[in-house]
């Protein structure tokens, strides 16, 4: 029977146990179908591995991560730690080193959040903190790009939504492309300024 468990449960003699309780049953176990059974009802058992290894104890009790765990066992291999004490001092003095570089981290961070904020509110942005020209900055390109977006985008949606015509609408078009607009708000009032002009003209007699 505990050759069969052997070959069945891929283990050796000595991770075997056998239920002393029920012998009879488990010395009348002569197929690897009756030893399974046997293994399912809980009569045989195969036992749990014995831990050897310092740095896989650390590691199953989570005092150390997969990644120190692996450093440590190909160090341990090259025979960098004389023995076990050596081991757990590296092992502390590692875990110390990761928490103050952590709390370093965390201080960094704080204070690039606190200095962002800051930022926002128009402070640590003088002529002391500029490096580059303006244009080197925040280019004139993009500004003008962005400006060209916003423009276009409300030409097109008044001549969607049926407020300008499409003659009106490639006039401002090629305006705004020739800078006669200086912004969205600009726009608009010109854009209402010349429909209000329209419909007097209409109203006017003939």
């Amino acid at each position: 029977a505990v050759v069969s468990t052997q070959s069945t449960g891929k283990c050796g003699r000595k991770k075997v146990w056998l239920d002393p309780n029920e012998a009879s049953e488990i010395s009348n176990a002569n197929s690897r179908q009756n030893i399974k059974k046997l293994i399912k009802d809980g009569l045989i058992i195969k036992k749990p591995q014995t831990v050897h290894s310092r740095a896989r104890k650390y590691r199953e009790d989570k005092k150390i991560d997969k990644h120190m765990y692996h450093e440590l066992y190909v160090q341990s291999k090259g025979n960098i730690f004389k023995n076990k004490r050596v081991l757990m001092e590296h092992i502390h003095k590692k875990k110390s080193e990761a928490a103050r570089a952590k709390a370093l981290q965390e201080q960094a961070d704080a204070q690039c959040r606190k200095n962002r904020e800051a930022r926002r509110m128009g402070r640590h942005t003088g002529q002391g903190k500029r490096k580059g020209t303006a244009n080197a900055r925040m280019p004139e390109k993009v500004l003008w790009m962005r400006r060209m977006r916003v423009l276009r985008r409300l030409l097109k949606k008044y001549r969607e939504d049926k407020k300008i015509d499409k003659h009106m609408y490639h006039e401002l078009y090629v305006q705004s492309k020739g800078n006669i607009f200086k912004n969205k708000r600009v726009l608009m009032e010109h854009i209402h300024k010349k429909v209000e002009e329209e419909e007097e003209e209409e109203e006017k007699p003939v």
